[in-house]
């Protein structure tokens, strides 16, 4: 039996599909439902407990992947020598980003 070939999106079909599933995500939130799954959400989250957890543990494997590598964790671009050699496991830009969102939330 032969393999069904996928068919290529356009531009238009691919953000026509990006806008519906957005719209379906936001629509089962605002409605307490677990965007995922369709169960009930968990009080003060958007998940279910297995959908969470889940979220979760994907969010940790692909964190510890990109530090493998020697990747941002947070946007994934490659990051500079130096500042692997100090430890670090975001690059410059995130840091700064972070360090203002901080120091913005502390201000208020």
């Amino acid at each position: 039996m032969a393999a069904k070939k996928k068919r290529i999106l356009t531009k238009e079909e691919k953000e026509k599909r990006r806008a519906s599933s957005l719209a379906r995500y936001r629509r089962r939130v605002a409605e307490g439902v677990c965007p995922l799954c369709g169960g009930r959400a968990e009080d003060g989250t958007h998940y279910c407990r297995a959908c969470r957890d889940f979220v979760n543990k994907r969010n940790r494997l692909i964190r510890k992947e990109r530090a493998e590598h020697g990747l941002c964790t947070m946007c994934g671009k490659k990051m500079r020598e130096t500042d692997l050699k100090l430890g670090f496991k975001r690059c410059a830009k995130c840091r700064s980003a972070d360090a203002v969102r901080y120091y913005l939330r502390k201000k208020k």
